[in-house]
């Protein structure tokens, strides 16, 4: 019987906590919240931090300023591996699909194709 007791008040209890949660309802419209604008040239789906590191791992390849360094194109992808589709002979990459961009980058009047993940955390510059 003590047992009921016990599980009747721990049913209770959890009931009244439940009551006591705050349900999200409709809102009523508050004053727009102000934006800042975006230079013409950058979008909200430009991936900075990726084209910033392909440019970044590229100039240290070559030993020029990073400023030498322009985005040609970009283009997500999903990479069959962890190497970026870019392995090295003998190396060993995981089998996971990852998300990530090709950027296609000039410098000295050359083209490079540079893969990197969706941080820009991971870049292999493709074409030396």
């Amino acid at each position: 019987m003590r047992i009921h007791r016990i599980s009747a008040l721990a049913v209770a209890l959890g009931l009244l906590l439940a009551a006591c949660v705050p349900v999200p309802g409709p809102q009523a419209p508050g004053p727009a919240t102000p934006t800042r604008a975006r230079p013409p040239s950058q979008s909200v789906e430009t991936p900075i931090p990726a084209a910033a590191a392909a440019q970044v791992a590229l100039a240290t390849e070559l030993g020029v300023p990073v400023g030498q360094i322009t985005i040609v194109s970009m283009e997500r992808v999903e990479w069959p591996d962890a190497c970026l589709g870019a392995a090295t002979e003998g190396e060993m990459c995981a089998q996971a699909i990852t998300p990530g961009y090709r950027v296609v980058l000039e410098a000295n009047g050359k083209q490079y194709e540079v893969h990197t993940d969706k941080s820009g955390q991971v870049v292999r510059v493709v074409t030396p």
